[in-house]
This record gives C-alpha cells, sequence and structure tokens, in this order.
C-alpha cells in the first residue's frame, strides 16, 4: 500500500528527511513517533503529493506520489492532528459531505454507523436541543448517574446548544471524554453551576499533558483539582509541566504552582528536579517574594543543585545572601539552548590588552557545552581586567555543524553589580596597577592577603 525507499526531502541545504526507508501493508496500522520539527508532517505532505521536490521513491497504491493524477486522491484520505469534522453537523450530515467530493460511490453510510456504534444517536436527529434536556434530565432522575454512550452523545449535544441543567453538567463532568476545548467549556458551565469539577478536571489534565494541549484556564482547572484534593501523582505531573514551560520553554509561571509546591515540599513529596530548577529561577528573579518558609527550600535546592555541578547565569543572584552561592560571584557564564538530540560546542579565544598581550594568530578554543536540563547549555569563565573573550558557537545536528551565535564579552559584561570577591579583588589590583594608583593598589593587596590568611587558618584544605 505505502512504499518508501530512501527518501531524502530538504526545504533550505539543511536535510530535513535523511534517506527514509519504510513499508506499509493494506490494513496494517503504522505510526512514526517524533518531537516538533523530526518531519512527520513533511512526510505526509509528500505522501499526499503535496511536496514533489524530493529524492528516493514514495509509492500510494502503485502510484508515485511526485507523478499523482487527480485519480490519486479518490483512493486515500488524510485526517491531521485537528479533527476536520463539522461541529454542527450529524455524524451522518458529516459523511454525507465528505463523501460528496469523491467520484466513486462511498460505502452505504448506514453500515458505517452502525460499525462504530453511532446508528442509534442518528435517530435523534431533528430533536429540539430543549426537549433533549428535559428528556435527559428527567431519565437521571429516575435511573439515577449511570453512564451510558448514547445518553452522554445525547447530552452533550443538548449542552452545545445552551440548553443544560445542573443535572446534565454534573453528568457531564463524571463521564464525558471530548476535546480538550470541550472539556474545557463544560468545566466551565459547571464551575459557574457550583457543580463539582474534581472528575472532569482530572481527566482534562491528564488529556492536556499527553497531547501537549494548552488551555488559558489550566491553572484554574488546577486551582480547582487541588481544591478537591488532587491525586499526588496527578497533581505533581502538572506541577512538573508548569515548571517545564516555564524553566525551558519560556513561558509565564502562575504564582499558584510555586504555592502548592510548597505544600507538596511541606507534605515531603518527592519534588520533580525540574520543579526545584524553577522554584530557584522564579525567586531569582522576584527575590522581594522571598520570605522564610521560601528560603528555606531555597538553600536546599540549590546545595543540591551545587552539589551535582548544575548552575546557570541567575545563580549570581543568590550570592550577597547564600554563603556558599558566592562562588559564582566571579563567573561570566554563557547560556544557549540547543534543539532536542542536538549538542552545542563554544569556540573562544581569550584576548589580553596592554603590555604582553598577544599579537594574533590564536587558535581557537573548542570546548563542548554541558547540557545543564532540558537542553539548556552552559559555559562558565573567569574574566580578568583587561581581557576580552571572543566567542562562537556551533549546533551539530545530523552529524553536521551549524554556526549559531557569536559574540564578545569582557570583564564589565559579566552581568550585575560589582560584588566583592576573590577575583574581584585580583581586578581591582590589576586596575590600580595600569592607573599607577600605587596607595590603593598597596591597601588591596594587603586586603587580600589577610583574607588569605584567615582562610587558611580557619578552614582545612580537603
Amino acid at each position: 500500500m505505502i512504499q518508501v525507499n530512501h527518501l531524502s526531502f530538504s526545504y533550505t541545504k539543511q536535510p530535513f528527511i535523511s534517506d527514509m526507508t519504510f513499508s506499509v501493508s493494506p490494513g496494517e496500522i503504522f505510526g512514526f513517533l517524533g518531537p516538533s520539527g523530526a518531519g512527520k508532517s513533511t512526510l505526509q505532505k509528500v505522501l499526499t503529493g503535496m511536496l514533489a521536490s524530493y529524492q528516493g521513491s514514495a509509492m500510494v497504491n502503485g502510484v508515485e506520489c511526485r507523478e499523482r493524477t487527480k485519480d490519486f486522491y479518490e483512493d486515500i484520505g488524510v485526517d491531521f492532528e485537528f479533527s476536520a469534522l463539522y461541529e454542527k453537523l450529524t455524524a451522518r450530515e458529516n459523511l454525507r459531505f465528505f463523501a460528496s467530493l469523491y467520484e466513486k460511490k462511498p460505502c452505504p453510510i448506514d453500515e458505517l454507523l452502525e460499525t462504530v456504534g453511532l446508528e442509534r444517536e442518528d435517530r435523534f436527529e431533528g430533536v429540539d436541543a430543549k426537549t433533549i434536556m428535559r428528556l435527559c434530565s428527567r431519565l437521571l432522575t429516575i435511573e439515577g448517574m449511570e453512564e451510558d454512550p448514547v445518553m452522554t452523545i445525547l447530552i452533550f449535544r443538548a449542552f452545545k446548544a445552551g440548553k443544560y441543567d445542573e443535572s446534565l453538567l454534573e453528568y457531564l463532568c463524571r463521564f464525558f471524554v471530548g476535546t480538550s476545548k470541550e472539556m474545557r467549556d463544560v468545566w466551565k458551565a459547571a464551575s459557574s453551576f457550583g457543580v463539582d469539577t474534581y472528575m472532569i478536571a482530572e481527566r482534562l489534565l491528564i488529556q492536556m499533558m499527553h497531547t501537549g494541549a494548552f488551555l488559558g484556564e489550566r491553572v484554574e482547572i488546577f486551582k480547582s483539582y487541588v481544591a478537591g484534593g488532587a491525586r499526588s501523582e496527578v497533581e505533581l505531573a502538572v506541577l512538573a509541566q508548569c515548571a517545564y514551560d516555564y524553566f525551558v520553554r519560556g513561558k509565564q509561571l502562575d504564582v499558584f504552582i510555586l504555592e502548592d509546591l510548597l505544600r507538596a515540599a511541606d507534605r515531603q513529596e518527592e519534588i520533580p528536579y525540574v520543579c526545584r530548577l524553577a522554584f530557584v529561577k522564579y525567586y531569582a528573579e522576584n527575590k522581594k517574594q522571598v520570605d522564610e518558609h521560601i528560603s528555606r527550600y531555597l538553600l536546599v535546592f540549590l546545595r543540591e543543585m551545587v552539589a551535582a555541578n548544575r548552575y546557570f547565569p541567575f545563580f549570581r543572584e543568590y550570592a550577597d545572601n547564600i554563603a556558599f552561592m558566592r562562588q559564582f560571584l566571579d563567573k561570566t557564564m554563557i547560556e544557549y539552548r540547543v534543539r532536542d538530540g542536538n549538542r552545542a560546542f563554544i569556540h573562544y579565544l581569550l584576548e589580553k590588552e596592554g603590555p604582553g598581550a598577544a599579537g594574533g594568530g590564536e587558535e581557537y578554543i573548542k570546548e563542548e557545552m554541558r547540557d545543564m536540563f532540558g537542553g539548556i547549555c552552559v559555559k562558565q569563565f573567569i574574566l580578568f581586567f583587561g581581557e576580552h573573550l571572543q566567542y562562537y558557537i556551533t549546533e551539530v545536528e545530523d552529524g553536521k555543524d551549524h554556526l549559531t551565535e557569536s559574540g564578545t564579552l569582557s570583564h564589565n559584561d559579566a552581568g550585575g553589580e560589582e560584588r566583592e570577591g576573590r577575583y574581584t579583588l585580583l581586578n581591582d589590583i590589576s586596575i590600580g596597577r595600569n592607573l599607577h594608583d600605587h596607595d590603593t593598589m598597596e591597601s588591596l593587596l594587603r586586603e587580600y592577603f589577610e583574607k588569605d590568611f584567615i582562610v587558611k587558618e580557619l578552614f582545612d584544605a580537603i
């Protein structure tokens, strides 16, 4: 049915699909998985004849896709990730409409409806939504809240037409499963009626995590779910997803997520690592919100990250208030984000001003940047007065290097206010020497050696 041999395709010089081979037999269910940008939709476009400038072979029903004629489309059907069904049409009306797009005689619609269990729904075509509402409400009163597939279809049809009461909303909250937007609409209506939304909120949150769908009401749905007594595993999964969206994808983080994270930590739940990262980053950017309760967890989380040799540029924000974070005072960090599965390399050259400076011709040093989390790569340097760092970054994808970023940094570009640290003193001594300010230089040298002596007397080397 489908035969693909050594298929390659590219929108630019960079290969997008490279040497792909597979086959699908008649009646076989075949899936291909990959992250965003992997080429799934591009492959579908090739197989449907929308992209003809490919290399290799792609055949559907014995026809090379680049050579397809109008008859090619009589034997295929495509439904992408979002359904193309018309919500205001019944199942029968949708089938009639799509059948009209083909010249071939379609399968009997009654047989198709019976195959998927929708033949009974068709009996209620043309019945007024208000009548359906009254009928279903009466049946629920008599028979109780028992799930029935036909009842679900009818109640949701009445709901879409704006005809519902508390009984119908309660039923939908217990049993209805639809698209994320449909379930969101039910949740909103039920909330406004004061109906318990716990069950539909949980189904909706789980569905959003599995499908990647995003709703603006996600936090409000989560709040209602937590208020109803969230299951721990679902609660922590939602916290992790929100934290990932903030830390890796750069989306806004609602303060409720942090508050609930604190409550989970107080219950001694195992907090996901991405939640810890989001926690320390958020309060690095919002230091005025930090209180004693928050500080206690900041110390725990930061200590774990430092012990694991994980660091990020925002760590400098904690150097003034946390002793073990002072080590980042003198660090200059370069952060870069790679695409899934790729690696980043930094090529850098340190140049010095004044006497003894190199005269050019030096080779760049190449080092792989550490992936600290979720494709966020960091490389740290210590820059002294008069030093300049020239660098460029290459990203390796499919074995090929791609230049993505370049820049120049000096000691003054390290970011933030100049704070007192060991290397800061050394830099100030260098500045005093260059300015021939011998009194200042002597004072700073004395201060440096005094601190060095005290440290050696108080602490033993490990």
